[in-house]
């Protein structure tokens, strides 16, 4: 029994010894061996910045890595600016070809006409519209139903109320008396009327129309001709 007892005493000795040991092993930390940043194989912000990386860390010491391909798709390249026409309103345009002469463009539009608004999303962006309207002629817009009096040739014109709507007086004046929308009327150094021109036109047909009263060729070629033989510069 006393031997039974003995060995009993020593089991429970060598258990403790073992028990002891595996704690130490758990909690120790080898000094020199310790990482600030994450598990072994990572890096931390510092790491990255150290070696010139491209890493930026965050506000919580984490560093985000931007490949150069990634970082050549986010650029954002600044848009060329569209250039536009240089719309002035028809009293503007009258002052300015007093002292600097040019032919006046007189876009006549209302706000419900649907083929003005086609007009002016299509037409009037074309690059080759926009140069040569900006250098050959003040461009104007002008309500046709406007409420607003204008002075034109010495005369006041006014808006007259017909119906649920009403139509401005220049513009029946412009158009003679024909008013359909969009119409384009076209005046002089001498701010007269040359031509009304009525109808939805694009940039083609436009450039060619433009060109022929840019140039004064209405004053010595029929407008069926020039249309056919038409050539830029010309």
């Amino acid at each position: 029994m006393r031997r039974i007892f003995v060995l009993f005493a020593v089991y429970c000795s060598l258990s403790a010894a073992g028990i002891a040991q595996s704690s130490l092993r758990t909690h120790a930390t080898p000094v020199g061996n310790s990482r600030i940043g994450g598990p072994a194989g990572t890096r931390s912000a510092l790491d990255v910045n150290a070696r010139g990386g491209t890493g930026v860390a965050s506000s919580r010491g984490s560093s985000a890595q931007v490949s150069p391909a990634s970082q050549q798709r986010n650029v954002q390249v600044p848009a060329t600016p569209q250039r536009l026409i240089k719309w002035i309103t028809i009293e503007e345009a009258l002052e300015k070809s007093k002292t600097e002469k040019k032919k006046i463009f007189i876009d006549v539009y209302t706000d419900w006409c649907g083929w003005c608004k086609e007009m002016d999303n299509t037409t009037f962006k074309d690059p080759e519209i926009v140069s040569y309207l900006n250098e050959k002629y003040y461009a104007v817009k002008f309500n046709a139903e406007q409420t607003g009096d204008v002075v034109y040739q010495d005369k006041t014109y006014k808006f007259k109320k017909q119906g649920s709507r009403g139509f401005h007086e220049l513009a029946a004046q412009l158009l003679n008396n024909r008013l359909s929308y969009p119409s384009f009327v076209i005046l002089n150094e001498q701010q007269e009327v040359i031509q009304p021109i009525p109808g939805y036109q694009n940039a083609k047909k436009l450039d060619i129309i433009l060109h022929y009263f840019g140039t004064d060729n209405h004053k010595k070629t029929p407008w069926e001709k020039y249309e056919r033989t038409y050539s830029k510069g010309n």
